[in-house]
């Protein structure tokens, strides 16, 4: 089909083509949560961003010119949403992972090896299939909002979490980024 068609016939062809990704079909996965075996964080998962980062500009002067080069990375905080169940543990898991960075009881702080756990964010196709996903490292609680009360609502509860990451590596499946 010619670039210069001004239509939409490419796409959602029959055929195949332009499948759009779709916002609610992703999932994450954190690894090393006490008591979350079964994956009730990742089951319990309801939004978030897919990781962010920004390169900070490092600038050369040298006369009356200007050159500019990479510098340092800095990767966004990620705040995520997880559903409260009644049935489940999520609150508890993410409480727990919550106390290992800052124990509220002795107003420690604990090791980073306690409190950062690693995981991958991964979208999928409409059908399942994946071939987008982020490894993402370093990764602790820094906010814990655990949900309101609200007499007037018949929403579920969300527990909101603001998420510190160190580092986030976009590892597609199709692989484009093997010869880098």
């Amino acid at each position: 089909m010619p670039l210069d068609t001004l239509n939409a016939d490419h796409i959602g062809q029959a055929g195949g083509g332009f499948e759009p990704q779709r916002q609610n079909n992703g999932l994450l996965y954190i690894t090393g949560l006490e008591g979350d075996e079964n994956g009730i964080t990742t089951l319990s998962f309801v939004t978030g961003p897919v990781p962010k980062s920004d390169i900070n500009v490092v600038e050369v002067h040298h006369q009356n010119q200007l050159r500019k080069f990479a510098g340092k990375t800095t990767y966004q905080d990620m705040t995520v949403q997880f559903y409260d169940y009644v049935d489940q543990n999520t609150k508890l898991v993410l409480t727990r992972w919550y106390y290992q960075s800052h124990d509220p009881k002795s107003g420690k702080t604990r090791f980073a090896s306690r409190y950062k756990k690693n995981g991958r964010l991964v979208l999928t196709g409409p059908d399942g299939s994946t071939d987008r996903e982020w490894a993402i490292e370093g990764m602790w609680i820094q906010g814990f909002d655990p949900g309101d009360i609200d007499h007037e609502s018949d929403t579920a509860n969300r527990i909101s979490c603001t998420i510190a990451i160190d580092k986030a590596i976009y590892v597609p499946a199709i692989g484009f980024l093997a010869t880098a």
